[in-house]
């Protein structure tokens, strides 16, 4: 499966790069396959455009990982995940992932954030794709993926009980793909 990870160089774009060597990585840090801003870039154009046009997946992870990053941070996000969904669909890509996380309904003590409704309008993004008879896209719910799996033992034991260990990672991924995990 010819596949595209947006925002390859952070923490769970790192770790899906292991998995599916073969993807091609984009992000705007240094160490991607294809370097480009996506906020300001024309994602149908050059090397992205090339490689969205062959792809038969694209995994993007492109926005803040932060529940308490600034409501702004959350639109400039959503803003960049829209046009790139847009985009994805003008060039015929058949499968998506997109972010999503358990904050998109909160249990109880905790309360939705914009973080949260962030999610939410993902999670309908991913719906409205789909409703295209060649395209599917999933919102997945991400679990917590530590940036260093030692993190895991000292953390709250709320955050342990959603902890993502790799093999989790690639399996839930994998079934969003629609392929059977690596």
């Amino acid at each position: 499966m010819s596949l595209v990870i947006i925002g390859s160089e952070g923490g769970i774009g790192r770790r899906l790069r292991r998995a599916f060597p073969d993807a091609i990585g984009v992000d705007r840090a240094p160490g991607a396959d294809i370097e480009i801003d996506l906020a300001t870039a024309d994602v149908t154009a050059g090397p992205l455009g090339a490689a969205l046009s062959e792809a038969e997946a694209a995994i993007y992870l492109a926005t803040p990982a932060d529940p308490e990053a600034p409501e702004a941070a959350h639109f400039a996000a959503l803003q960049t995940c829209t046009r790139f969904v847009s985009a994805c669909a003008l060039l015929g890509v058949p499968r998506l992932v997109l972010p999503s996380s358990g904050w998109a309904a909160p249990a109880p003590p905790m309360q939705i954030n914009a973080y949260g409704h962030s999610k939410r309008v993902i999670e309908a993004l991913a719906e409205m794709y789909s409703c295209h008879p060649t395209r599917r896209a999933v919102a997945l719910r991400f679990g917590w993926v530590p940036a260093d799996d030692a993190d895991v033992a000292g953390a709250a034991d709320w955050l342990q009980a959603v902890h993502w260990p790799q093999a989790r990672l690639v399996a839930e991924v994998s079934r969003a793909l629609g392929r059977a995990p690596t």
